[in-house]
C-alpha cells in the first residue's frame, strides 16, 4: 500500500473545429468550382458538401470581434453560402441538417419540428428554396442553422456599429419606443450603463457575496 502513488491523467486537447471545417470547406469549394469549369454544369453533390462544411465553419469561428475586414469577409462568405442554399430543395436541406426532434413548439410558442416541416412543405419539398432562403433559415429548427443565422445578424450589427450606425437590436427596440444601453468597463473593473438615447450613465452595483459580512 505504501507504494501507491497518484498519476496525473492525460489531458486531451479540444480539436480545432474551425480549422477542420475550413479545410473541408476549401476542398469542397475547389471541387465545386472545378466541376463547373470542366463540365459547364452545376454539380449538386459538390454544392451540398460545400454548404454543409461552410455552415459548420461559420459555426466554429468567432463573430464577436472588432476587425472590420474580418467581419466583412465573413459576411461575404455567409452571403455566398446563402446563394448556394437557394439551389437545393427543402428535402435536400433536411438531409444535410436534420430538423431538431422537438414537438412542443405550440406550448412554448416557438419553432419546432412541425413548424419547420410546414414551412418546408409550403415551399415544396422538391422545389428549389430560391428566394425563400432567408425566411426558411430563420424558421428552421436545427442548431447549426441557428448558429449560422445568429452569426449573420451579429456580424451585420457589428459592422453597422463600426460604420457609426445603430445595431439591429438598437434599431428594433427604438422602433418600439424602448431605450437600449451599452455596458462599459473601466480600468479598475467598475462598470457603468450608458443610455444610448439620452447619454445618461448609471453605475452598476454588484451584489455582495453572501459569505462577506460587514464588520460590527
Amino acid at each position: 500500500m505504501d507504494n501507491l502513488q497518484v498519476v496525473d491523467g492525460i489531458t486531451k486537447s479540444e480539436p480545432d473545429y474551425g480549422e477542420i471545417y475550413y479545410q473541408m470547406f476549401a476542398k469542397n469549394l475547389r471541387e465545386l468550382l472545378q466541376r463547373v469549369k470542366s463540365t459547364g454544369t452545376f454539380h449538386q453533390d459538390s454544392c451540398k458538401k460545400t454548404i454543409f462544411s461552410g455552415v459548420r465553419f461559420i459555426r466554429y469561428t468567432k463573430s464577436d470581434v472588432s476587425s472590420y475586414e474580418y467581419l466583412k469577409d465573413k459576411l461575404q462568405l455567409i452571403g455566398y453560402l446563402q446563394e448556394l442554399m437557394k439551389k437545393v430543395t427543402p428535402r435536400e436541406f433536411i438531409n444535410m441538417f436534420p430538423i431538431t426532434k422537438s414537438y412542443d413548439g405550440d406550448k412554448w410558442e416557438e419553432k419546432d419540428y412541425f413548424f419547420t416541416m410546414n414551412r418546408a412543405k409550403e415551399i415544396g419539398m422538391d422545389t428549389l428554396i430560391g428566394e425563400n432562403i432567408l425566411e426558411f433559415l430563420y424558421d428552421y429548427d436545427n442548431w447549426d442553422i441557428t448558429c449560422f443565422a445568429v452569426s449573420s445578424m451579429t456580424i451585420i450589427s457589428r459592422i453597422r456599429r463600426i460604420e457609426g450606425e445603430k445595431s439591429l437590436a438598437e434599431e428594433f427596440f427604438e422602433g418600439k419606443g424602448l431605450d437600449t444601453y451599452t455596458l462599459q468597463s473601466g480600468q479598475k473593473g467598475k462598470q457603468k450603463l450608458i443610455n444610448n438615447r439620452t447619454g445618461e450613465t448609471q453605475e452598476v452595483q454588484k451584489p455582495r457575496p453572501r459569505y462577506l459580512k460587514p464588520v460590527q
